[in-house]
């Protein structure tokens, strides 16, 4: 993996112990000059390389991001970019994040905000939730590699993590489909060493990060946590490349929270009250994640969810 940043403190911290030296000007890299200056601006920038073995054979590392990294890639694949499968951009924190139609997440220095360009085949990506599956599948796992953590993670339809009931994680994608084939982005906002200070909402009772919740915090630091998340979603990439998604889907649906819970679900239009889409118990996720109601003619593929009390 070749690893750039606009600090190197901040790329070593992140990266792993067997790297070289750090040089600038930097050699020819993945994306080329253009895109490391859409993503540092115009601060100064440094590469090193390590002997690891990892899918990802670039990680773009800014101690602070001017914009969302995620909303950088997807403006860069609208304009028709073309870079190399499995580029990673982390921001150490940053200004503009956000998670679903655009509601405000709170970067901090020692969370982890991850994006990952992907290419994968056509027959992998029948639907865009199979990159979310990608996507959550490979936090829960990570989580359960963690000390004192394993089973404790689960997902909220359609695309939060929480731990032990408190939101962790959230996870955004954007999939276009070209003639020369499949351009996706998986956007993950994980929080590992600091708890945000959110006020709690019906959607979003209560936040916490990985730390918190340890039984030895020292193992979640931001770059450990980034180098397991980095394995879990390498593998399951190419479980998905290989199969497809109905592995991912299955364990999906296995660490679902919401199965047999009672739940209400409420429009995304922004509503001031929002709008109840339909309640009632889940009885399933359908062939494509569809949440699927007791007494509802039909499968739900959006809105947010709110799990009742048992």
């Amino acid at each position: 993996m070749i690893v750039c940043t606009d600090n190197v403190e901040f790329g070593e911290r992140i990266a792993p112990r067997s790297m070289g030296p750090w040089t600038t000007p930097p050699p020819v890299l993945p994306g080329g000059d253009a895109f490391a200056t859409r993503l540092f601006g115009a601060r100064p920038w440094y590469v090193a390389s390590t002997s690891a073995e990892t899918r990802w054979p670039c990680l773009f590392a800014a101690e602070s991001a001017d914009r969302s990294q995620f909303d950088t890639l997807v403006s860069l694949s609208r304009e028709g970019a073309d870079l190399p499968d499995g580029i990673a951009c982390l921001a150490g924190a940053g200004r503009g994040l956000h998670g679903q139609r655009g509601r405000p997440w709170a970067a901090l220095s020692g969370n982890l905000h991850l994006s990952l360009w992907l290419t994968p085949p056509a027959h992998a990506v029948r639907s865009p939730i199979a990159i979310l599956a990608l996507g959550a599948v490979s936090v829960v796992e990570a989580i359960d590699g963690l000390p004192g953590l394993t089973g404790r993670a689960g997902i909220k339809w359609v695309n939060d993590i929480l731990l032990d009931g408190a939101k962790v994680c959230g996870i955004l994608t954007h999939v276009e489909t070209r003639a020369t084939g499949i351009r996706a982005i998986l956007g993950i906002g994980l929080n590992v060493e600091v708890v945000p200070d959110v006020p709690p909402t019906p959607f979003v009772p209560a936040v916490t990060a990985l730390r918190a919740a340890a039984t030895d915090p020292e193992a979640c630091r931001l770059g450990r946590v980034l180098h397991r998340l980095l394995a879990a979603l390498g593998r399951n990439d190419e479980l998905l490349r290989a199969d497809g998604p109905d592995r991912l889907f299955a364990r999906y649906r296995e660490r679902s929270l919401v199965l047999g819970r009672d739940v209400a679900l409420y429009g995304e239009s922004g509503d001031s009250p929002p709008c109840v889409l339909a309640e009632g118990r889940v009885a399933g996720l359908g062939p494509q994640l569809e949440l699927l109601l007791d007494g509802q003619p039909r499968p739900f593929t959006t809105g947010r969810l709110i799990l009742r009390p048992r």
